[in-house]
């Protein structure tokens, strides 16, 4: 059996278990209700939800990991064409200078 309050007039309620997901009328004030899924159901909800979360942040550390090696090699490489670049402008700056 599943206990729930009404939500307007606060009276008790008990409900079969095969009811869960499903509305039911309050007998006192005639409001429909929410009926949860037992509290068993719940805790198998969360310990998913955190297994779920707990391999979610595995994964992004896993990402985050790679991003970061990829990104060293990127600087490397940025580094590498910018110093190619600039040693091309100094030879061409040089070469104009003294080619006068």
């Amino acid at each position: 059996m599943i206990t729930i309050a009404c939500r307007v007039c606060n009276t008790q309620m008990h409900v079969p278990d095969d009811q869960a997901g499903q509305m039911e009328k309050c007998p006192a004030c005639d409001r429909l209700n929410d009926i949860p899924a037992p509290v068993e159901d719940h805790r198998k909800v969360e310990r998913a939800f955190f297994d779920t979360s707990l391999q979610l942040q595995v994964r992004q550390a896993d990402l985050l990991e790679k991003i970061r090696y990829e990104l060293r090699w990127l600087s490397l490489w940025s580094k590498l064409v910018i110093g190619i670049i600039a040693i091309s402008y100094l030879t061409g700056f040089l070469l104009w200078l003294f080619a006068k």
